[in-house]
């Protein structure tokens, strides 16, 4: 991860937020899912939990009520001590309107203010929303 990272920041990207994937699916929360969420290899990409959000996938068009209690159960067994520092989660129900409500939660806690620029090979760039990336991190 730290390599995308830096490779990012060399193209003059700026981190917006990393978007961790999770398949609402999925029968069992496992050690390596566990591992895919501490915080250090987050803050690898950025040090602010209130720009990482878990986004559940592969909703059904009419989920049953099994996977609302999964996501109850995620959200306050497994998730919980992360939500509290203000980690999100945001439900992916694969169309372009819920897409757009989590690139946009995490957009407004991106700084791109005439003081935020990057040194890029000796020069300094303003950013724009064109420059912001948010990598994506399988959990499941």
């Amino acid at each position: 991860m730290i390599q995308i990272y830096s490779q990012s920041r060399r193209n003059g990207a700026l981190v917006g937020g990393v978007l961790h994937l999770y398949d609402i699916t999925t029968k069992r929360f496992n050690a390596k899912a566990r591992q895919n969420l501490r915080k250090p290899s987050t803050s690898a990409w950025c040090d602010d939990m209130r720009k990482t959000v878990i986004v559940t996938t592969n909703w059904p068009s009419n989920p049953d009520e099994y996977l609302y209690q999964r996501e109850k159960e995620m959200k306050e067994k497994h998730w919980q001590t992360l939500i509290e520092n203000g980690l999100q989660v945001w439900r992916f129900l694969g169309d372009y309107t819920s897409a757009w409500d989590v690139i946009n939660s995490l957009l407004h806690h991106v700084d791109l203010s005439p003081t935020s620029k990057l040194p890029i090979n000796g020069k300094e760039i303003k950013l724009g929303r064109q420059d912001i990336v948010f990598p994506l991190v399988s959990i499941s």
